[in-house]
């Protein structure tokens, strides 16, 4: 049994369907500083919602958000005194918060202190860090008069 050969136009043409469907790469300049990963330089993903959301579905973890809202840098330490949890339980949180790409280490001599990716959140879920700031405004009800969500009661 005889194999088929592929013409040769074929991987050109692969190749001009790849360049022309991906997204333009945005240049360095275009990025914040926080968005770079500070050990290599290489830009840090876009966080994806399903993260996002899931990390912020924890109250301690909120507390910590709003805290950074204001960009005063704090190591661990400080944040854990400040929404009053231990410290161990502290650095649980704010590893879920890295993780989800919500925050980014930046080092800071010998201590690393972990900093909100403002723009990065801004950009992709706009509105997502007011909400957050100022929570959800009790006029958000539905017609019945109950809040979205809550079981009716009699």
């Amino acid at each position: 049994m005889a194999f088929m050969r592929l013409p040769s136009v074929l991987p050109l043409t692969l190749a001009a369907r790849c360049l022309t469907t991906t997204r333009p790469l945005i240049s360095s300049c275009e990025r914040p500083q926080a968005d770079r990963d500070p050990r290599t330089s290489i830009p840090l993903p876009l966080p994806s919602l399903h993260k996002v959301f899931a990390a912020l579905g924890d109250e301690s973890r909120l507390a910590i958000v709003r805290l950074l809202l204001d960009g005063q840098p704090r190591t661990s330490g400080e944040i854990a005194e400040q929404v009053s949890l231990p410290a161990s339980t502290c650095s649980y949180h704010l590893t879920k918060l890295l993780n989800a790409d919500i925050t980014v280490c930046v080092a800071d001599g010998t201590s690393r202190q972990p900093v909100l990716r403002r723009e990065v959140l801004d950009d992709s879920l706009p509105g997502l860090l007011d909400l957050i700031r100022h929570g959800v405004p009790s006029s958000v009800e539905s017609p019945s008069g109950s809040v979205p969500g809550k079981g009716a009661t009699d």
